[in-house]
């Protein structure tokens, strides 16, 4: 089971849905990539479950820290900062890229 590709991502807020685009690639058990086009930091996968922060700067500025369960080509999981904890769900893109 790899974790490399693009992937679209969606928050579940108070307000609605919050998309964004991930990219991420694994080397063993490291994980490097991009959020919503900026570098992901303190990224790992072990085995089944990835772990990543990323900053976000809608609503507010913040450093989110995300752990999720990869299922195949979907991820589901929490996105964590000081202040808030949101679920979230993540497919990965197909080269189409939808």
């Amino acid at each position: 089971m790899t974790v490399d590709g693009t992937w679209n991502i969606t928050f579940k807020t108070g307000g609605g849905d919050d998309s964004a685009v991930l990219t991420l690639t694994s080397a063993g058990a490291t994980l490097t990539g991009t959020y919503d086009g900026k570098p992901i930091t303190d990224g790992h996968i072990d085995g089944s479950i990835v772990r990543f922060t990323a900053a976000v700067s809608s609503p507010v500025r913040m450093k989110i820290k995300c752990t999720a369960e990869l299922t195949g080509d979907t991820m589901a999981g929490k996105a964590r900062s000081m202040v808030l904890s949101l679920p979230f769900t993540a497919v990965r893109r197909t080269e189409g890229g939808h």
